[in-house]
């Protein structure tokens, strides 16, 4: 006697229920999987902005107050005041921003002893402004409109950015203590604090 063998619709409409959520999971995996993975690139991207600006800012700054012909000036007798670099840095904000958010400084990088304001710029500065670090254009003030944005709002949110100046117990030292914080745009609680102190020897 012959006997039939395969699978029952019972069986079959089992299979595939099973097979419809097996899939369904592996799809929310999948799709988890590449959120967290885009997440974990923009935070990188992030995280290296924010790296390359305070380098950024603490390589130029570290050069305020040179001047090419301060040599000259002492041979003749001259006050470091009557440098054009002189002084070397301040700090300020815009009306809108917390205080000591930006620095204003100076230096020679054309080693003639003379300031000039365009080209090759010697007028340099950073700020805070509307959640984004800024550089300074054409000598502008603090306060003035019209500064380069440096941070990119499509991957840093900039929250907090300050100039501090600290001066050693014996007058000799000065260093600028510059600290930046910023979070991935988006996503408040994606946040990096960094911090870094720069000896100004020309100060």
């Amino acid at each position: 006697m012959l006997t039939q063998r395969g699978i029952s619709l019972t069986g079959l409409l089992v299979a595939l229920a099973i097979s419809g959520l097996l899939l369904s999971a592996a799809s929310t995996f999948a799709a988890r999987v590449l959120v967290n993975h885009t997440l974990m690139q923009h935070t990188l991207r992030m995280e290296d902005e924010l790296n390359r600006l305070i380098q950024l800012m603490a390589s130029e700054i570290a050069r305020a107050g040179y001047d090419g012909a301060a040599a000259m000036r002492a041979y003749h007798g001259q006050s470091r005041a009557l440098s054009p670099f002189y002084p070397a840095l301040v700090t300020g904000h815009h009306p809108a921003e917390p205080a000591n958010s930006c620095v204003l400084f100076n230096y020679d990088k054309n080693h003639d002893g003379l300031r000039t304001v365009n080209s090759p710029a010697e007028v340099l500065g950073f700020r805070l402004r509307n959640h984004a670090v800024e550089y300074r254009i054409a000598g502008k003030p603090c306060t003035a409109g019209g500064w380069q944005d440096l941070s990119d709002p499509a991957t840093s949110r900039i929250i907090m950015l300050s100039f501090i100046l600290e001066h050693s117990a014996d007058g000799q030292a000065t260093r600028v203590i510059i600290r930046l914080e910023g979070h991935l745009s988006g996503y408040p609680d994606i946040s990096r604090t960094l911090q870094h102190s720069v000896l100004l020897r020309n100060y």
